[in-house]
């Protein structure tokens, strides 16, 4: 057991104690861990401008039929589109070992802002979790944003979530507390305070939990109080469920 959780010898303790000592535990030795996996799946998205490369947004890897997806936010790659043509050829920069592989639209869902970009390179890894996180609960988002681009390795977030909510895409990009009647156009969200602000470029960065598992990815700020705005995994895995 961690210095940070020293529970006293020869107690007996409830289920619920020894469950939270164990959570304890784990959000103390996590860290180093999930640091070395958040920077082996997290990528920078580009599209090829001439004879260089354009950073467009962050993203990460998931696996699917053992080959490499690379996840990043819808509005990352209508930007590049609209402002390159719908001909423009995307690219994801793995990190490390800092390799640009072309790569193609695989999937994408607007109201959910994300998006699936084919690589054809063989991935097993990242793991996406069954579960939502908790008002209190720690997360990391990890990315890569514009006033960094010469960095090597993503930049590691941690924050707190705040509030659960959904988020209304489509219609005045309000949130609320309550579940919609007509969940078409919303999307389950998470507020995450952070030490400093999510900055551009950041979108599509993965968040994760303690023990390193994807809980959603960044979609933006929220303007009313400066937390980061994070989409739940959940569309993710049934996209990805219902993918050839």
């Amino acid at each position: 057991m961690p210095d940070c959780v020293k529970p006293i010898i020869g107690y007996v303790y409830s289920v619920a104690v020894v469950t939270a000592l164990v959570q304890a535990a784990v959000s103390c030795v996590a860290p180093a861990q999930m640091a070395a996996t958040a920077t082996t799946f997290t990528v920078r998205v580009l599209v090829r401008v001439g004879d260089r490369l354009e950073f467009m947004g962050s993203g990460f890897l998931v696996s699917r039929n053992r080959k490499a997806l690379a996840v990043t936010n819808a509005h990352v790659i209508e930007k590049a589109l609209q402002k390159h043509g719908p001909a423009a050829q995307l690219y994801v920069r793995f990190t490390p070992p800092l390799n640009d592989n072309p790569a193609t639209l695989s999937a994408m869902d607007r109201i959910y802002d994300v998006a699936l970009l084919g690589t054809g390179i063989p991935f097993e890894g990242t793991r996406l979790s069954v579960s939502e996180p908790r008002p209190g609960d720690r997360v990391s988002i990890v990315g890569f944003s514009e006033s960094n681009l010469a960095a090597d390795l993503p930049r590691t977030l941690p924050g707190e979530v705040i509030r659960v909510a959904w988020h209304d895409r489509i219609g005045r990009r309000k949130l609320s507390d309550l579940e919609p009647p007509n969940v078409a156009s919303w999307a389950r969200t998470f507020l995450v305070r952070t030490s400093s602000e999510c900055e551009p470029g950041a979108s599509g960065s993965p968040v994760f939990d303690a023990i390193g598992q994807v809980v959603g990815y960044l979609v933006g700020r929220n303007e009313d109080d400066g937390t980061c705005i994070v989409y739940s995994a959940q569309r993710l895995r049934e996209i990805l469920s219902a993918m050839p």
